[in-house]
């Protein structure tokens, strides 16, 4: 394991640092036409995508250490814009993840390009009535239609991140008794997308169900089929890494503030920080954010190396990030006192968001039991 970063990965970074520093984290609610909340974000899409961001941990790159590097530069924008950081990790690595290791080779061709460029804004329609879909049957069904040229789908999804702005929806099916993803296009007739709004802190993040009502798609969307659920396995394994990126990006981010009121802030003629209480709250606070960027760092080192136990440690790292993350958020609202409870601050999203990353991928709880059987042989 070799987690030090090189003179042009640290150029990377302050290239990121420099193309978000005049980005603010959308927030929907602002907009009262969804096609304008749709071009910014396809519009911060594209900045990211002149410097290469897009290509980490997707496609091959000599120069920059695939998810490694990915993770160090994600806590960079995770930090400042959290909302944003999930809803492009979704697009983006999530997605492209799923056609780079599973798609067909002109699916590769057709949509890596694309996601590469900033151009597409896509969503992943796994899950249905319960959010655990290893352990839960899919309903969702395809039909092959004019001897395979096509399939007809119908089902309902209840819960997809992206989707009332997405281009490309990636919905799981039973064909034949056997996993397949169909990539549809959002207008394709038959498909249904009803916004849901924003989920909890996550303003800037839309959340929509989705109804398949004979959706006729080509063979060229197929994905599959599969004898068993790897694909579902390793999709959930890529959503605990964007999760436990989000998570650093929280801790760091409240992690800076509780630091810099500390400082700042006097009692009784002196900076809070000054007294043991605080300083050890922030000495406590920084031992968590370190521990969790190394555990972090070597869960996406595994993954790359496809080491055995890499399964393992990306839960031990999904459950510490996750509930590190919000013991973080909650000691910097308390050393900012009414500055974290009456102002908007990232303190106060991290607390709220930090929920999502426990229950979302592989749940905190799901994963402490799937830590222990693996202990068991």
């Amino acid at each position: 394991m070799n987690f030090d970063f090189n003179d042009h990965e640290k150029a990377f970074f302050e290239k990121i640092s420099t193309c978000i520093q005049d980005l603010t984290d959308p927030d929907y609610r602002t907009f009262s036409d969804i096609s304008k909340y749709q071009e910014l974000i396809k519009n911060y899409l594209k900045q990211l995508a002149t410097i290469g961001y897009f290509k980490l941990g997707i496609q091959p790159d000599n120069t920059l250490n695939g998810l490694i590097t990915w993770m160090a530069a994600s806590e960079i924008i995770a930090q400042k814009m959290q909302s944003f950081f999930l809803s492009m990790e979704i697009s983006s690595r999530l997605f492209g993840k799923l056609i780079a290791t599973y798609g067909s080779d002109e699916q590769k061709s057709t949509f890596l390009p694309q996601i590469e460029k900033g151009q597409l804004i896509n969503s992943i329609a796994f899950s249905e009535n319960n959010v655990n879909i290893l352990n839960n049957p899919i309903s969702t069904k395809a039909i092959v239609m004019n001897n395979g040229d096509t399939y007809s789908i119908s089902g309902i999804k209840p819960h997809a991140l992206n989707a009332p702005i997405a281009d490309l929806i990636a919905v799981s099916a039973m064909l034949n008794d056997q996993l397949a993803v169909f990539l549809i296009p959002t207008e394709s007739e038959g498909l249904t997308i009803n916004n849901q709004g924003t989920i909890l802190a996550y303003h800037g993040v839309l959340h929509g169900s989705i109804h398949l009502d004979n959706c006729i798609v080509p063979q060229s969307s197929l994905i599959g089929p599969f004898d068993s659920n790897q694909l579902l396995k390793d999709s959930k394994l890529w959503e605990n890494l964007i999760l436990i990126a989000s998570s650093i990006g929280m801790m760091s981010a409240s992690f800076n503030q509780a630091k810099e009121h500390a400082n700042t802030h006097h009692s009784s003629g002196k900076p809070i920080i000054a007294y043991q209480e605080i300083s050890f709250k922030l000495a406590e606070m920084l031992t968590l954010l370190q521990t969790s960027k190394l555990l972090a760092l070597r869960a996406c080192w595994m993954a790359e190396t496809k080491e055995r136990d890499a399964q393992v440690v990306n839960q031990c790292a999904k459950v510490f990030c996750a509930e590190s993350a919000e013991t973080v958020a909650s000691e910097a609202l308390k050393i900012m006192s009414d500055k974290g409870l009456f102002t908007h601050t990232l303190a106060d999203t991290s607390y709220q968001n930090a929920k999502l990353c426990q229950i979302g991928g592989i749940s905190t709880e799901i994963s402490r039991m799937m830590i222990a059987e693996s202990l068991l042989g």
